[in-house]
């Protein structure tokens, strides 16, 4: 990001308490001096996390709860609402829409089984032109039915190397492909890039393989 001439970052959305997913949240938060860092309402155990919030509410007003129905910026909060208490973990995950240029973004952060079911019975639109996902602890990411609601253009599935829970298994890159969608998993193709404009929108990966859409 500092090659790309990125100093500084207003916001940043913790989208669940696993370790994997926000360890490095207080080196991004000193690093690019990030002013507001929003949360979901769920208490996650996580030791890490919970310092981690002890060290953003030292700051008055740098820690944001957010719910279905909220906004950060022109990302519109979809889950979980305030009164989800999934066992879970994953369950309770962000989840936050976007729409830039006409280009509809959905980030669904690992979101489970449960949580899939939940989102889909309290959202009526959930189309979106690009999803990216990660790998819940339990369950699939995107189930087929969550998939038939977002209808996107281009699946990201963020997987990695390591752990081997977080590589996406045959079985789902067989599903998927099955679906004719095309899918970008990073633990191949690196960080992926997404860039809109009036005229469409790119998907540029550090291994460079890139998908647009005009």
């Amino acid at each position: 990001l500092h090659a790309h001439g990125v100093n500084r970052l207003p916001k940043l959305a913790l989208t669940q308490g696993d370790m994997r997913d926000l360890g490095g949240a207080p080196l991004v938060c000193d690093v690019f001096s990030i002013s507001k860092v929003f949360t979901s309402p769920a208490n996650f155990r996580s030791s890490v996390y919970r310092k981690t919030i002890s060290m953003l509410d030292q700051t008055p007003d740098r820690h944001q709860v957010v719910s279905g129905g909220d906004t950060i910026g022109i990302w519109r909060v979809l889950y979980p609402m305030a009164t989800n208490h999934f066992s879970q973990a994953d369950d309770n995950s962000l989840v936050l829409m976007g729409e830039i240029h006409g280009a509809r973004i959905l980030l669904l952060s690992d979101l489970g089984g449960m949580g899939q079911d939940d989102l889909l019975n309290r959202t009526n639109d959930l189309r979106a032109d690009i999803v990216v996902a990660g790998l819940p602890e339990k369950g699939e990411t995107v189930g087929n039915a969550l998939l038939n609601a977002i209808q996107p253009k281009v699946i990201i599935v963020a997987d990695s190397e390591f752990p081997a829970t977080k590589r996406a298994s045959p079985a789902l890159q067989e599903r998927l492909k099955q679906t004719g969608i095309p899918v970008i998993y990073t633990r191949n193709a690196g960080a992926v890039t997404i860039v809109t404009r009036p005229d469409g929108w790119e998907l540029r990966t550090m291994a460079g393989c890139n998908f647009a859409d005009r």
